[in-house]
């Protein structure tokens, strides 16, 4: 059942604002656009506090972010963030077994375990699933396909 009051709200603001389709920029990813979301969440238990003390809270909890952050940072050697290649390695895992075949020097195709074909674009950093498109980190068959021409993984994140 629709809610009216919903259906009306959303039909005020822009398309681009609820709807990854119609907007024009990259998420990668990220579902939201709004990092006053996120800061609401995080402040759920203490919004009713007094102004010093809800500073406070903030202050102690931004310190922390960040200092775990700069320490998660200062761990990293590799050229992407943990997420991203943590992501990496699942996608490419998902592909073990899939054969390769070189239809030129950029253009691969992937054949899966079940016959299932995906054809790579690796100098425009495509592939037929468009998995690739929707947040710029390479999928497994484009992971493949670089593996194939000896291609480094980091050239094909992003844009």
């Amino acid at each position: 059942m629709k809610n009216p009051e919903c259906a009306r709200y959303l039909e005020k603001i822009a398309m681009a604002h609820w709807t990854k389709v119609y907007f024009r920029g990259m998420r990668y990813n990220l579902m939201t656009s709004n990092i006053a979301e996120s800061l609401n969440k995080a402040l759920k238990g203490c919004r009713s506090s007094h102004i010093v003390e809800l500073l406070k809270f903030i202050r102690s909890m931004m310190t922390r972010w960040f200092n775990a952050q700069r320490k998660k940072s200062l761990k990293h050697r590799r050229q992407m963030s943990l997420e991203v290649d943590k992501e990496m390695t699942r996608r490419r895992n998902a592909v073990d077994g899939s054969r390769v075949g070189s239809v030129s020097n950029w253009s691969i195709e992937i054949v899966g375990k079940f016959n299932g074909k995906h054809h790579v674009l690796l100098n425009k950093k495509k592939c037929n699933c468009r998995q690739y498109d929707k947040v710029q980190i390479p999928c497994g068959h484009a992971m493949l396909a670089a593996d194939s021409i000896a291609l480094s993984y980091q050239n094909l994140v992003g844009n």
